[in-house]
């Protein structure tokens, strides 16, 4: 795939490469506002963007069973939630980490480990988390506020809590779709934190 093209609409946000099997659209969100270039560096499909750049995936990671093409780089990912999504005092205090790693069998399949951490301290994690983290996390973007909040998504609906664009009010009349889900309480306690500090 070395030679792969792509057509941009910037109406629908939209970014199709052309040479992909299967082919690929890409959608970019919103919050990175208006589209600045479009490029290929090496495996990966760079949007920079008024507000911020986004990776995509070109290639299929080697040994990994998903397909990764025109999804999001974990990196990108995780940049964009924490510099224009979440609280900018939450995003200094809340991290999310992916970590990759072969299974040891031989047969050259990967898995990985997922990690939500508030102030360094470990509040959900395994493979499990590590599914679903980049994969909420990357339909969370493509989502307003108000439809981030009320998510049945319970990931999506628990960084909502840090969200800058969902309100104080909103966040407490929420009622949480997973009692179950170990981020909500641990992120509405730092909201409430957040919200008892003096500005």
């Amino acid at each position: 795939m070395d030679d792969v093209g792509f057509e941009v609409d910037e109406r629908t946000r939209t970014i199709v490469l052309l040479d992909a099997e299967p082919a690929t659209a890409v959608r970019v969100p919103a919050v990175f506002g208006a589209f600045k270039a479009v490029e290929r560096r090496g495996d990966y499909l760079v949007v920079n963007a008024e507000h911020g750049k986004a990776s995509y995936h070109l290639e299929q990671a080697r040994g990994s069973a998903a397909n990764r093409v025109g999804f999001m780089a974990w990196a990108s990912l995780r940049k964009t939630i924490r510099k224009l999504c979440l609280l900018p005092a939450a995003a200094r205090r809340v991290d999310m980490q992916i970590t990759y790693y072969r299974n040891g069998r031989g047969n050259g399949s990967a898995g990985a480990h997922g990690r939500v951490l508030v102030d360094r301290s470990i509040i959900a994690q395994g493979r499990d988390v590590a599914h679903h983290l980049g994969k909420s996390l990357e339909a969370y973007l493509h989502l307003t506020p108000d439809e981030r909040i009320t998510s049945d998504v319970a990931m999506i609906q628990a960084f909502a809590v840090l969200d800058r664009g969902v309100e104080a009010d909103q966040v407490r009349a929420a009622t949480p779709n997973d009692p179950s889900c170990s981020l909500w309480p641990a992120f509405m306690a730092l909201r409430e934190a957040l919200e008892a500090t003096p500005r």
